[in-house]
């Protein structure tokens, strides 16, 4: 009986122990095929899932490096930038400036390079052809600008091509570039329209192929022929017209103008014109009739200056004097432009002085004063990279220069002033001031006239 229950506890052991073997050996066989921890660009971990870590697929296929030493960078964007080219509403003229816009999306990318997006690491350069011009914006994620460009000479339908790069990054991490190309048509006509104004002078020649614009243009006098606009035309060397009084000392270099210029008195040399001289103390010239009283100190005019037969003296100008009244009357009559002097018993009339600007009452007219007819600066507000158009026109001057803190500066003499001058003004980037200064006629009064207009830069707000 002992020996039979011996037997039964040792049977027990001995399944036990068979257990507890097949037990190790399954876990063994498990183990053996655990692989070691991997990562990829496929899957991402996460801990969303109510039972614990879970993996799940990644937003976009992976790119190298997919093992060390492998060469590339992640790509999550599709296969290309969206890209427009827009011309300006109104159709050029041949020769004639207009805008280009041009615009570029990003896709927006997925997985981790949707982080932060945009930065200012999203970038485009590109370049327009035909003109070579180049584009480049940042920091959004529509990117854009526009550039004026200038019509062929020709009338035609052109083909605007813009190319370029998009580039994005997150940290030191770079986005696959995508590559943006679109294009823009533009018809270019009104070729032939209109003609040259204006008179050429004796030493221009006119620039190749300048002869037919697509509107009436006045002729422009340049240093050197341009695709710019009609009407262009260069000059010989020209001289310096008029006669030099005799205490006049012609300004340094000024001998040598692009075209005839008149003498033009000034108090300081300056590099605005040609053709300028200083004088040192004049006279007044011509002679004094034997009943003039000469107006207090008006002896010691700047240059030298006719003797002016004046009812009363003023400060106007040098050189004025009074008469006493003859038995004649009126002792001066105007005879044309012409003032003649009645005298003696017969009240005989002799030639007084021939007027310049005309006789009138007995006595000459004054030089008329400088008169600023048209002054326009537009727009006053523009966005950054935009032009002006500055127009002007002046009566009674005798030269008018506009200058500008953007380095533009155009000029006209005489009586050209007078017919309406158009011009458009180089890129403004800043706050700019646009100025005109017009010189009177001899004797005029006031000596000259000024006008200035300033263009302010449409404001960028950036929100914070």
């Amino acid at each position: 009986m002992k020996k039979h229950l011996h037997w039964v506890v040792l049977r027990k052991e001995l399944l036990l122990i068979a257990a507890l073997v097949a037990i190790a050996l399954l876990l063994s066989g498990i183990a053996s095929n655990t692989q070691k921890p991997f990562a990829s660009a496929e899957v991402k971990f996460t801990d969303a899932s109510p039972h614990g870590l879970a993996i799940v697929p990644a937003s976009c296929p992976s790119a190298p490096p997919h093992f060390a030493g492998d060469t590339g960078v992640p790509n999550c964007s599709s296969s290309g930038a969206i890209c427009t080219l827009t011309p300006s509403d109104t159709p050029p003229d041949a020769g004639r400036q207009f805008r280009l816009t041009w615009r570029v999306t990003r896709p927006p990318p997925t997985g981790g390079f949707s982080i932060g997006y945009p930065n200012s690491r999203h970038r485009f350069d590109g370049s327009i052809n035909p003109g070579g011009l180049n584009v480049t914006d940042s920091g959004s994620a529509t990117l854009s600008g526009s550039r004026n460009v200038t019509a062929p000479n020709t009338a035609g339908t052109v083909t605007y091509t813009l190319t370029g790069t998009d580039y994005y990054r997150i940290g030191t991490i770079h986005a696959q570039p995508l590559p943006a190309t679109c294009t823009a048509s533009v018809t270019v006509g009104g070729v032939g329209g209109g003609s040259c104004t204006g008179s050429l002078p004796s030493n221009a020649t006119a620039c190749t192929g300048d002869t037919n614009p697509a509107q009436d243009l006045r002729w422009l006098s340049v240093t050197r022929c341009t695709s710019e606009r009609k009407c262009q035309y260069t000059e010989s060397a020209g001289v310096c017209t008029g006669l030099l009084p005799s205490n006049a000392t012609a300004c340094t270099g000024d001998t040598n103008p692009a075209q005839d210029l008149r003498w033009l008195s000034v108090t300081r040399c300056t590099s605005e014109r040609k053709c300028q001289y200083t004088q040192s103390a004049g006279a007044c010239t011509g002679s004094l009739p034997s009943n003039a009283t000469v107006c207090t100190g008006d002896t010691n005019p700047a240059q030298d200056l006719r003797w002016l037969s004046v009812t009363r003296c003023t400060s106007e100008r040098k050189c004025q004097y009074t008469q006493s009244i003859s038995q004649c009357t009126p002792p001066f009559v105007c005879r044309g432009n012409d003032l003649y002097r009645r005298s003696g018993a017969s009240c005989t009339e002799s030639l007084y002085q021939s007027c310049d600007y005309g006789c009138s009452g007995g006595a000459c007219i004054g030089a008329p004063p400088p008169s600023i007819v048209t002054w326009s600066v537009r727009p006053l507000l523009v966005q950054r990279n935009n032009a002006v158009q500055v127009k002007w026109k002046a009566d009674y001057v005798a030269s008018c220069t506009v200058t500008s803190t953007n380095n533009d500066s155009w000029s006209c003499l005489g009586g050209a002033c007078s017919t309406e001058i158009i011009q458009t003004s180089k890129l403004i980037n800043a706050q700019t001031v646009f100025t005109i200064l017009c010189q009177g006629l001899e004797g005029s009064s006031p000596p000259s006239v000024t006008d200035s207009t300033t263009v302010n830069i449409v404001p960028i707000f950036n929100e914070q």
